[in-house]
């Protein structure tokens, strides 16, 4: 809904208020319907496997690094012994 401004500035107040109210709820309602089609179109299509979860680790020594940063003394506690662990069945094989 179009109006020309010249007729909008003549209006009275009251009328324009209203006016411009009832244009501003039309907006938002072909909006709303947009996003409704769109969100409908969009559910129809298959799901993506991307949505997997990946198991992500990391070397001992950030996470060591990491936990002397932060202060965690039983982190860091539990690190040290995970890599003393790991370099004595290394240094054993």
């Amino acid at each position: 809904m179009e109006i020309d401004q010249c007729l909008l500035e003549s209006l009275p107040l009251g009328q324009r208020q209203r006016l411009v109210r009832r244009m501003r709820c039309d907006q938002l309602r072909a909006y709303y319907e947009r996003e409704r089609t769109l969100q409908k179109q969009s559910s129809h299509k298959p799901r993506s496997s991307q949505n997997k979860k990946h198991a992500i680790s990391f070397p001992l020594s950030d996470i060591l690094q990491d936990a002397i940063i932060r202060h965690d003394d039983k982190e860091g506690k539990r690190n040290l012994i995970k890599s003393m662990q790991t370099a004595g069945l290394e240094q054993d094989g």
